[in-house]
């Protein structure tokens, strides 16, 4: 039997089209993410960048034709409008490329705050409830615990962020 690699044991489907989890530490994980839940794009929300054998994880990435973007955050350094619209565009560029058939990755270090934080922006840009979403992603993957910081930045700005998801149904996606 194969080994079981993080990505495997410590992600989770959020949505139809959006998986969370921990950053990827093995070849076995890099073919979980491309091979077994078919994503064709992958966000690092993390403030460091990765390396699997020596090798740049968005180059492993690349080299497998997926869309890679880092947005690089903090755990106890807020949550920039400015970067929760850049982590939202990103996801409307891979919805836009392929809408039937996408599929995102998003991942800090652990897949439990920043990441969590992300998918957040990504819902609450949809209309949805910021409590309502917080449930949701603590129901689908208990490992999350967005640090208050990235919460308060998030509520702060919920109203702006409606709207800027306007490609995706949401009643369809959750």
């Amino acid at each position: 039997m194969e080994d079981q690699g993080i990505i495997e044991k410590l992600s989770s489907q959020i949505c139809r089209n959006i998986f969370i989890g921990p950053s990827p530490q093995t070849d076995i994980d890099i073919g979980y993410i491309t091979n077994i839940i078919k994503c064709n794009a992958v966000l690092n929300v993390s403030d460091r960048k990765f390396k699997i054998r020596e090798i740049p994880e968005e180059r492993w990435f690349r080299k497998g034709n997926l869309h890679y973007k880092q947005v690089p955050m903090t755990d106890g350094g807020g949550f920039p409008f400015k970067k929760m619209v850049e982590i939202i565009e990103f996801a409307n560029s891979v919805h836009l490329k392929d809408p039937d058939n996408y599929r995102l990755y998003i991942h800090c270090y652990g897949g439990m705050s920043r990441s969590a934080a992300a998918v957040a922006a990504i819902f609450i840009g949809w209309g949805h409830n910021p409590e309502e979403t917080k449930r949701m992603l603590e129901r689908r993957h208990s490992s999350t615990l967005i640090h208050p910081d990235l919460w308060r930045d998030l509520i702060k700005n919920k109203d702006r962020l409606k709207g800027k998801t306007v490609l995706w149904n949401p009643k369809r996606e959750v």
